[in-house]
């Protein structure tokens, strides 16, 4: 069976993306072992990047083939039509959060565009779950729900995505799930000494530090971010018996530069040498397995929370868009600290109260995760139904 997989990457520098497209592709195939049939995947993606590939030797039987601008619209988009053409099934993931505008027209473009290149009308096209909207303008608003209605299946990774496209967009086929990455397996290696200390894993988004893509506080945020993060640093170097590791989820080159988080942590690792820098991964499931053995942590990256929550790391979810209260809300959990609606003073007031209360804290992600379990659980049983419906 040929299974598409639109719009994932095992080769990007961004590693919320590389999660998530283990993850989906991990409960499809799990999905199809149960039925008995050995699936043949091909994955629809955005250019490798040069030192981001990741070895799949998990899984056999991958093809990648790029989705770009420079591919979509030129002669080579015959390529992707006929690799698209011949699969059984596709799920579409949107990179997560892409399927908006609020990271511009290019990037809304390629989501929009590359649906409409389905022209065999036996092909299932699920939207696997992720953020849907919001959009700010009216015609990609209704080319979304025009793209929407072509899917079989259509899943939210969140409550506040579910009612947008329900209300505001008119789609009925739309279905609330959670985040896939909350079922990524990860290994824990122990490779951090036991010194008796409190680790407080620190996750610093490059892009944030540069201002967002347009370096003008793009996301709008009524707190100074840099700010923040000094501070609080500066309160946990404070403490002897606290370690500090600056955590890199997102490690950018050539266009992805402004989004670096290892050259953020670099600068405050600078300000900071009591600090401990942690190195560039290349697999999620590593990084996660790292996070994992944090007694407390703080990320603006939003898989890199999802690390920590999914392996019961007491997490403060550091929130630039609705995308992180929707999904946490959604599964109970009232921690993240969202940085358009409070200011620098009660940011880091959120953050110290959580520090000096983990054993609640912790407790709170017990109960969260319980939660998202039973909702992914329901997707997973969906895509079963749906490889059963392909013939399987």
């Amino acid at each position: 069976m040929k299974i598409g997989l639109m719009w994932h990457s095992f080769g990007n520098g961004n590693l919320g993306v590389v999660a998530l497209s283990i993850s989906n592709m991990s409960i499809i195939s799990e999905a199809a072992e149960s039925l008995g049939v050995t699936p043949e995947f091909i994955v629809f993606g955005p250019k490798l990047q040069s030192g981001g590939k990741l070895e799949l030797d998990d899984i056999s039987n991958v093809k990648y083939v790029e989705l770009s601008m420079p591919v979509l619209f030129s002669s080579k988009v015959l390529r992707v039509v006929r690799e698209l053409n011949c699969c059984d099934v596709l799920f579409d993931i949107g990179s997560g959060d892409s399927f908006s505008d609020i990271y511009g027209v290019k990037r809304f473009s390629k989501m929009i565009f590359s649906k409409f290149l389905i022209r065999n009308s036996t092909i299932k096209l699920i939207m696997s779950p992720q953020t849907i909207g919001p959009f700010k303008n009216r015609f990609f608003k209704w080319l979304a729900a025009l793209s929407i209605s072509r899917c079989r299946l259509v899943y939210a990774r969140d409550k506040p995505s579910f009612d947008y496209a329900r209300i505001s967009m008119s789609c009925k086929n739309v279905q609330l799930s959670t985040d896939v990455a909350l079922t990524m397996p990860y290994t824990v290696k122990n490779n951090l000494a036991s010194t008796g200390s409190i680790r407080v894993g620190v996750n610093v988004s490059g892009l944030l530090m540069s201002g967002g893509y347009s370096g003008e506080n793009q996301f709008e945020l009524s707190v100074d971010y840099r700010v923040l993060m000094t501070d609080f640093i500066s309160y946990l170097v404070s403490h002897k018996s606290v370690e500090v590791y600056l955590v890199s989820h997102v490690f950018g080159s050539g266009s992805m530069v402004a989004e670096d988080d290892y050259a953020a942590a670099c600068e405050l690792h600078n300000l900071y040498p009591s600090t401990i820098l942690c190195g560039k991964y290349s697999d999620p499931r590593e990084i996660k397995g790292l996070i994992s053995e944090m007694d407390f942590f703080v990320a603006a990256r939003m898989h890199a929370s999802i690390a920590a929550f999914s392996s019961g790391v007491p997490v403060i979810p550091l929130a630039y868009s609705r995308k992180f209260k929707g999904l946490y809300g959604s599964l109970g959990y009232d921690r993240v600290v969202d940085m358009k609606s409070v200011n620098n003073d009660e940011a880091l007031r959120a953050l110290i109260d959580a520090f000096c209360d983990l054993e609640k804290v912790s407790g709170e992600v017990s109960i969260s995760n319980a939660n998202g379990r039973k909702v992914i659980n329901t997707y997973k049983r969906d895509v079963q139904e749906v490889l059963r419906g392909c013939g399987a």
